[in-house]
């Protein structure tokens, strides 16, 4: 079965072997539109600030967690922002709680690479 792994950041180079997003609304759609049948939703890697005026990566995970059984096996928050990194931790470390969840959550800089990027949305 073929990995995907999501990137969601607005300024960052996309990592080798990753789909980047710039926009929350951008990975939800990507998310929303795996056929998980099919492909194993590897890593997400979360950015908080995305953008002047842009929904954050809060706003993502707010919308996020009301489809758990969308949660891919690990979450990587690579943002720099310590209060949206903190508000996004929370947020997901409940819902992986609350549903019994084996997705593992890792709050670093940023997560290893793989080969080839997409960039989408």
């Amino acid at each position: 079965m073929e990995k995907i792994n999501i990137w969601l950041d607005n300024s960052r180079p996309v990592p080798d072997g990753w789909i980047g997003v710039k926009t929350a609304a951008a990975c939800i759609g990507k998310i929303m539109s795996l056929n998980l049948d099919k492909i194993e939703f590897d890593i997400l890697s979360l950015d908080h600030d995305l953008g002047e005026g842009n929904p954050t990566g809060t706003d993502f995970c707010k919308s996020f967690i009301k489809h758990p059984d969308r949660f891919p096996n690990t979450i990587y928050l690579h943002t720099a922002n310590p209060k949206g990194k903190e508000r996004m931790e929370e947020l997901l470390s409940n819902c992986i709680k609350e549903n019994n969840l084996k997705t593992k959550l890792i709050s670093t800089r940023m997560p290893g690479t793989i080969s080839k990027s997409r960039i989408d949305g």
